[in-house]
């Protein structure tokens, strides 16, 4: 057992409260798990002393409750430099009493402190309280991706290959605001699959769906029937909304997110498709 998990065995009121501390501590971003370790021996011989609780307005019972009486901001601008010390080794174990009292009379002239106390308010619950309020908190909406994603490794591959539109074109993609244009993005992604297409042989009648039937996606290595299916939609959607937004007189593309995904969704294929040029290219 390390010294924090005999402390919590043992059960001593002076083990609880520095444990508490300690815990308080972790929770509010002062000293992570790691640097927790071996400092309950150090914390315990400083809350001890009557003098650095009162300081620190410290109220701890026999049920091993820890509150605290000063006002939140004071007492957390005390315990942030009392942690702070502590991991530095500017106090230790083995500081005596006076030394101490003359510590705990150093925190109470920080600037900034109040002089008042307010009714007693458990730490833990605090603690406890905060990690709720996370918990009850309303769910916060993702953003929406601003463009589509660069992929370095579809880049490089389409260097390599050296065709110059499917270049320019992959560029512009992963450039241009996929929210502000989504209806140029829209068609472009679907002009880009096309001319890789084209590339590996697909004639002008020949539809996108068509041409990445099953087989070629199994050829790929991408069979997986999950994997495969969510594949497959993506094209067909890739085809239908380019082939819309582009020739329908009203409807369109609207929906960046969609496009976004259908995108990602593909990038295997994509690079398939690119490595597959490449060698038939040399």
């Amino acid at each position: 057992w390390n010294a924090d998990q005999k402390a919590r065995h043992n059960g001593e009121s002076k083990n609880k409260l520095a444990l508490n501390i300690l815990d308080y501590a972790v929770k509010e971003g002062m000293i992570t798990t790691e640097g927790r370790k071996n400092r309950i021996t150090t914390v315990q011989r400083f809350f001890s002393n009557p003098v650095m609780k009162d300081t620190l307005g410290i109220v701890h019972n026999d049920l091993g409750d820890t509150s605290r009486d000063r006002p939140e901001d004071d007492f957390k601008k005390m315990t942030k430099k009392f942690i702070k010390d502590l991991l530095e080794g500017n106090i230790s174990s083995r500081d005596n009493k006076n030394e101490i009292v003359k510590y705990a009379h150093e925190l109470s002239q920080m600037e900034g402190l109040s002089t008042e106390r307010v009714k007693p308010i458990s730490i833990v619950a605090t603690t406890n309280g905060a990690a709720n309020k996370i918990k009850e908190s309303k769910p916060k909406k993702p953003a929406t991706p601003k463009t589509l994603t660069h992929n370095v490794t579809v880049q490089d591959a389409l260097d390599k290959l050296g065709n110059f539109k499917l270049q320019k074109l992959y560029f512009s993609l992963c450039k241009v605001s996929l929210i502000e244009h989504t209806q140029l993005i829209c068609v472009g992604y679907w002009s880009f699959v096309e001319c890789l297409a084209a590339v590996l042989g697909a004639g002008p009648n020949t539809s996108m769906a068509a041409f990445f039937s099953k087989s070629k996606l199994n050829s790929y290595g991408l069979g997986k029937e999950l994997n495969r299916s969510g594949i497959m939609e993506a094209i067909k959607r890739t085809s239908q909304h380019g082939n819309t937004t582009k020739h329908a007189p009203v409807a369109a593309n609207f929906h960046p997110e969609q496009l976004a995904n259908d995108y990602a969704t593909m990038q295997p294929l994509i690079l398939k498709c690119i490595e597959e040029a490449i060698e038939r290219k040399t």
